[in-house]
C-alpha cells in the first residue's frame, strides 16, 4: 500500500511542476465577486506599461489598440497584438481586428483552482473573467479580470506561462 501511495504521488509531480498558469496570475489580483456589468462597458485601452511592452519587446507598429464592450453584449476588437494569440506568444507584427458577442463568466478548472491557491489566504474566489466569442469562430477566448473593485483591468494572457506574458487593457475615461 505505501508502494502505491508514492507512485500515486509521484506521477503527479509532472502535473504539478509544469505551467498551469501559475505565473501569470501571481500578481494580477484577480477580481473574485462578481463585477458590476455597467463598469466593463465602453472602450477599453492598452496600459501605459502594456503599450511599451507591445513596442519594445513585440516591435508592433504604432496603432490605436482598442476593445469595446457594449451593453448589447457584442464587442469589436482593433488591432490587438497578434502575439496573443500565438502559443508561444511570439510576434508576428502583426494586428488583429475582429467583433463578436461577450459575456461575463465566473471562472472555471485548473487555472482558478491554481490561481487561489498561490494567493492563499486572500483567494476567496470565484475569480471572474470575460468570454470573447469572435463571431467566425466557434470557441471563445478568455480574457481575465483583475483589481477588487472599478475600475478593473481587463488581462489577456499568452505564451508561455512561465514567462508571465500579459497585455492589460483599462477602460477609457474612469480614474485610475
Amino acid at each position: 500500500m505505501k508502494y502505491l501511495a508514492t507512485l500515486f504521488s509521484l506521477s503527479l509531480c509532472p502535473f504539478l511542476s509544469g505551467c498551469w498558469y501559475a505565473a501569470a496570475f501571481i500578481d494580477q489580483d484577480r477580481t473574485q465577486e462578481r463585477p458590476n456589468e455597467q463598469d466593463l462597458i465602453g472602450k477599453w485601452i492598452p496600459t501605459k506599461e502594456s503599450l511599451k511592452d507591445m513596442r519594445d519587446r513585440g516591435h508592433y507598429p504604432v496603432a490605436k489598440h482598442e476593445v469595446e464592450l457594449r451593453s448589447d453584449r457584442t464587442f469589436t476588437m482593433m488591432n490587438m497584438p497578434d502575439w496573443w494569440m500565438n502559443p508561444w506568444g511570439e510576434s508576428r507584427k502583426g494586428l488583429d481586428s475582429g467583433s463578436g458577442v461577450w459575456k461575463l463568466t465566473e471562472e472555471e478548472g485548473i487555472r482558478s483552482i491554481w490561481a487561489c491557491l498561490r494567493k492563499e489566504p486572500e483567494c476567496k474566489g470565484p475569480l471572474w473573467s470575460l468570454r470573447l466569442k469572435f463571431n467566425n469562430e466557434k470557441s471563445f477566448r478568455s480574457v481575465d479580470l483583475a483589481r477588487q473593485k472599478a475600475p478593473y483591468l481587463m488581462v489577456f494572457t499568452f505564451g508561455d506561462p512561465d514567462d508571465a506574458y500579459a497585455t492589460r487593457f483599462e477602460r477609457m475615461g474612469t480614474p485610475n
